[in-house]
C-alpha cells in the first residue's frame, strides 16, 4: 500500500486562499475539526441538519472534504486575519440533486454580529461572478432562521 504524504492543510484539495481586509477564506484542514465539531454540537447547525454528536459531525466534515474532491469547490473555512481564530464556514455548496450551487454560511458561537458572514459571502460572490465566470448564486435560508 502506497501512502499519500502528508503536508500542511489538505495537499489533495486544490482551492484559492481568498483575503478580504479581515479574513482568511481557505481550504478546510483537519486541524479546524474541534471547531466544527463544537459547532456541530450547538443549536446554532439546526438549520443545516444539527446539532450532531462528534462521530457524525466528522462525517460531516468528511462530506464537507468531499465535496471539494468532487466538485472542484465547496466551503471555506474563515479565519480572523488578526487572530487567527477559526470564526466559521462560508461558500459554495451543491450536493448531488441539488439544481444549482447555493452560496451559504455559519459563523460560530461568539462570533456573530461583527460581520463576518457578510464579508465572507460578498468576497465568495465576487469570487464566483468575476474569477469562475458563474451566474447567480442561491442562498436558501429557513424562514426562523433570524440571523
Amino acid at each position: 500500500m502506497t501512502l499519500i504524504p502528508r503536508t500542511p492543510g489538505n495537499a489533495l484539495i486544490h482551492a484559492p486562499v481568498l483575503t478580504t481586509e479581515r479574513l482568511i477564506l481557505r481550504a478546510p484542514e483537519a486541524a479546524d475539526f474541534d471547531s466544527v465539531a463544537a459547532f456541530w454540537a450547538t443549536e446554532r447547525s439546526r438549520h443545516m441538519g444539527g446539532p450532531l454528536n462528534r462521530a457524525a459531525a466528522w462525517r460531516a466534515f468528511a462530506a464537507e472534504l468531499g465535496h471539494w474532491l468532487l466538485r472542484g469547490y465547496g466551503l471555506f473555512h474563515i479565519i480572523e486575519r488578526d487572530t487567527g481564530a477559526h470564526v466559521g464556514h462560508a461558500g459554495f455548496w451543491n450536493p448531488e440533486g441539488w439544481a444549482e450551487v447555493e452560496l451559504g454560511w455559519a459563523v460560530y458561537d461568539g462570533f456573530e454580529g461583527r460581520g463576518f458572514a457578510l464579508e465572507a459571502a460578498q468576497r465568495l460572490r465576487a469570487y464566483a461572478y468575476d474569477t469562475l465566470g458563474w451566474v447567480p448564486l442561491s442562498s436558501v435560508i429557513a424562514p426562523d432562521n433570524a440571523r
